[in-house]
């Protein structure tokens, strides 16, 4: 949980179409 704090919040703090690209590139590792 900890991590996945810490990830929200980078995310957060990036711009909405960065967000995006970074949401893509996780789903694409955890349907690995």
């Amino acid at each position: 949980l900890w991590t996945q704090s810490r990830i929200y919040l980078q995310l957060f703090k990036l711009k909405k179409n960065e967000v995006k690209e970074v949401q893509r590139i996780l789903n694409e590792y955890n349907q690995k």
